[in-house]
């Protein structure tokens, strides 16, 4: 059984912003179980830049080996910038929607710890974003800041070759 999500994905560019059409196709096994119940099979990211079409595929629910494969695939030059790739996009540490994040732009979040403190402390569904959403406090993930979050982690090994994480 294949569900397939159209969405809207932002590229870093030598010339700016651009925004491109992203096409996930997730396969989920034949059963008779929602699919919602099902983890996937596997899952596919094409998008188009400069008339290439750049793929890339996984089986993470929540996509981020997919879009780190996508990522590795794309020029040097280019960089997806969406909630999952940024620094403030958060997983949530008692469990995970697919695209679904929280973002913490306006706190500093250090450890897991203080992503459960968030959780249960505030209102955190003011903070639900698209994992494929962006914004103009868009920045990436790095060494430096937390992020409560696979993607980075994923993307470092991709680039090393290993595709098993």
């Amino acid at each position: 059984m294949k569900n397939v999500i159209t969405k809207v994905i932002y590229l870093q560019t030598p010339k700016g912003i651009v925004s491109t059409p992203l096409r996930i196709e997730v396969l989920y096994p034949d059963t008779d179980l929602p699919m919602e119940d099902m983890d996937p099979d596997s899952i596919e990211m094409y998008l188009t830049y400069k008339d290439t079409v750049y793929h890339g595929k996984g089986t993470d629910y929540l996509y981020a080996d997919t879009l780190a494969d996508l990522q590795v695939n794309l020029p040097e030059n280019i960089s997806i910038c969406c909630c999952l790739t940024c620094r403030h996009g958060n997983m949530c540490p008692y469990g995970n929607r697919p695209d679904l994040l929280w973002c913490t732009k306006d706190i500093i979040i250090n450890s897991k710890e203080d992503m459960c403190l968030l959780f249960d402390s505030e209102n955190y569904e003011s903070r639900e974003v698209s994992s494929f959403g962006y914004c103009s406090c868009f920045s990436y993930q790095n060494n430096d800041d937390y992020t409560y979050n696979d993607y980075g982690y994923v993307l470092r090994n991709r680039k090393k070759g290993d595709i098993n994480v």
